[in-house]
């Protein structure tokens, strides 16, 4: 007998496969007021391990994970320290920071590091992970680099297994539109591109000289996420500003079985 896939428990606001009246919809049922206990009042009832390795500064913000067996793949940018929770299960981390992975390497023996290109593939086979858990990486990426990767996503997850990304939704975009306006490189042609494609991939000069050319800042309208990322995943659940009470979750899950099966 197999033994079943991770099952994990969120607040489902909407499905996929809806019609694209009720998608439309999605977007006015989205923008409401957060749920009663946001985010940053649940983290203060959160009280981290003692003496957990810790990565230096300059890292801490670069390090990636994943996991398998239920193997736990977790890629891009989390907190080597976050990865103790999830002890009992095989650990895969990957990132693109060779850097980050030489730290983790050392420091965390009970799990296993990838250090990947900037494009797939990612050393795994096909559908051995059951549960990717990617933040804040998705935030950053042009469409090319989203796509391919998405669709890596879907390669190494295993039929039926889980994904837990998290994008910048409306709140990071209209909080952020202000300060824009008040740079020489903002135009109106952001704000037109927000609301004809949902997908904006803005150089604001933060990340210029450190990162490659495909990492800048990225928003992600909900509707374009349920038109665009739906055919390769099952989207079971679109969570506002749950991600530090600021980045949107999107959890979804690869189809047990493939369409063109």
């Amino acid at each position: 007998m197999t033994e079943p896939p991770v099952t994990i428990t969120l607040v489902a606001v909407a499905r996929t496969r809806q019609s694209r009246g009720v998608q439309r919809g999605l977007v006015d049922r989205l923008a409401a007021p957060p749920l009663e206990r946001p985010a940053r009042a649940l983290r203060q009832l959160v009280k981290p391990p003692e003496r957990k390795p810790v990565p230096p500064s300059r890292l801490v913000w670069r390090v990636t994970g994943n996991r398998d067996r239920k193997v736990f793949l977790e890629s891009g940018r989390r907190s080597a320290r976050e990865m103790r929770a999830a002890i009992g299960v095989e650990l895969i981390g990957t990132d693109i920071d060779g850097k980050a992975i030489a730290w983790a390497r050392e420091n965390i023996p009970y799990a296993r590091f990838l250090c990947n290109e900037g494009l797939p593939p990612l050393d795994l086979p096909d559908a051995s992970v059951d549960l990717v858990l990617n933040h804040s990486v998705f935030t950053h990426l042009d469409e090319l680099h989203q796509d391919a990767w998405l669709s890596e996503l879907r390669r190494v997850t295993k039929p039926g297994g889980t994904v837990l990304l998290s994008v910048h939704g409306m709140h990071p975009f209209e909080s952020t539109l202000p300060h824009w306006r008040t740079f020489d490189w903002f135009d109106d042609g952001i704000e037109r591109e927000w609301a004809e494609k949902g997908f904006v991939f803005v150089d604001e000069g933060t990340w210029r000289g450190t990162f490659p050319d495909f990492y800048r800042t990225t928003y992600h309208a909900p509707w374009y996420v349920f038109r665009r990322w739906s055919h390769l995943f099952d989207i079971k659940a679109y969570l506002v500003r749950a991600s530090l009470d600021f980045q949107d979750f999107v959890l979804m899950q690869r189809p047990a079985v493939d369409p063109e099966a």
